[in-house]
């Protein structure tokens, strides 16, 4: 017929093979302490036990934390912008349901990198906030994880971290928007949001 069939012996010296191999998860023992870096867990999203720290939000939050919802809110509004026509415009922050924040070090990285940073970078650490907060026009909420940085660390670790937009104040370290999303219901079926517009952000007018 044209057709080839593999030896029984030779199906079973793979499967073997495979078995002994890192393809089976079977044969390979976890410990339960291994880190976020042992199990290629990005360091932003590594939740290991008592590296969150919940942040006071009432009356209002902290410092660092209005200069981050400040800097993403006035990034939104600037997409908004051109097409404040059909979309609501500006889109203004109403308030701010959960902080949490934790420290990394940026060799927490070096995995990713491919190579070694320097040093310095090292020694360097970066605070991660995990921010929710609603805006006005209601039901518009949103939730965001961003890192607050020394500009050099942005581009030294560039293989691993790539920022959605970027902050930059005058005195304060630099502001990175890790990501962002939209947790309001019909968040993507704004029927009204025109071409070349995320839905996420836009509020049609009535």
């Amino acid at each position: 017929s044209g057709s080839t069939s593999v030896p029984a012996a030779r199906r079973t010296a793979r499967n073997d093979l495979c078995r002994r191999g890192p393809c089976d998860i079977g044969s390979t023992v976890l410990p339960w302490n291994r880190t976020c870096t042992d199990a290629l867990v990005h360091p932003v999203f590594c939740g290991c036990q008592g590296l969150w720290r919940n942040e006071v939000v009432k009356p209002e939050p902290g410092f660092t934390a209005k200069l981050a919802l400040s800097a993403v809110q006035h990034w939104m509004n600037t997409i908004v912008h051109p097409f404040r026509s059909k979309c609501v415009f500006p889109l203004k922050g109403k308030e701010v349901l959960h902080v949490r924040s934790k420290k990394i070090s940026a060799s927490d990285f070096s995995i990713y990198q491919g190579d070694r940073p320097s040093l310095l970078s090292y020694r360097q650490e970066i605070q991660v906030l995990d921010m929710q907060f609603k805006m006005e026009p209601e039901p518009m909420e949103y939730r965001v994880q961003v890192l607050v940085l020394q500009e050099d660390l942005v581009h030294k670790l560039n293989k691993s971290l790539t920022c959605q937009a970027r902050f930059e104040m005058e005195g304060y370290p630099e502001i990175c928007l890790f990501q962002v999303g939209a947790v309001h219901r019909y968040a993507r079926f704004e029927a009204c949001t025109p071409a070349g517009m995320t839905a996420d952000l836009c509020h049609c007018r009535s």
